[in-house]
């Protein structure tokens, strides 16, 4: 991390983003006049880094809580029951101690990524070495007069995987971190 220090830049503590091709995308993105340096080339080049910056992140939720999933596929944020209950998985701050869930082809290429319908599930499609999948996210409540009735929870994270073309080795990574953040 770079700071201003009476008028000196100075490197200090840890980035998340580690690089040359890093630095490079962060100061493009700041110094709009670089005409050479396009917002996909700087998409292109923060990509490689393996860090991924808050634009990167689309909203789940379910008007009790929600997560954050990135573009690679993997819920980097999210707090149960509440939003200001304690971080499940927050690599989103520390992607090494952070935890996160994980749902992707080895080595993801994101090919599009909406909400479906007026509603707040997310649908991803990735690229893999083999084909392509297709993610779908979604958090959801139970009603009350359901759970009076019988034993549910009050909220589910709710993943869905399909492949939809082709043949895709899908990697599944569950590091759920209770407290941290």
């Amino acid at each position: 991390m770079v700071v201003d220090v009476g008028g000196q830049r100075r490197r200090t503590g840890r980035s998340r983003r580690k690089g040359k091709n890093a630095e490079e995308a962060e100061d493009a993105l700041r110094a709009t006049e670089n005409p050479a340096m396009t917002r996909e080339r700087a998409d292109r080049l923060l990509a490689e880094c393996g860090e991924p910056s808050i634009a990167d992140y689309a909203a789940i939720g379910n008007c009790k809580t929600l997560g954050l999933v990135s573009r690679q596929g993997s819920i980097d944020w999210l707090c149960l029951p509440w939003p200001h209950s304690p971080s499940i998985f927050g690599a989103i701050l520390d992607a090494e101690r952070g935890g996160r869930w994980r749902l992707a082809p080895a080595a993801p290429r994101p090919v599009s990524r909406r909400y479906i319908g007026r509603s707040n599930v997310l649908e991803t499609t990735l690229r893999g070495d083999g084909g392509v999948l297709r993610l779908v996210d979604a958090l959801m409540v139970t009603p009350d007069r359901e759970r009076q009735r019988e034993t549910l929870p009050d909220f589910e994270l709710a993943r869905r995987i399909e492949c939809i073309e082709g043949e895709v080795d899908v990697h599944c990574e569950i590091e759920p971190r209770p407290g941290y953040g």
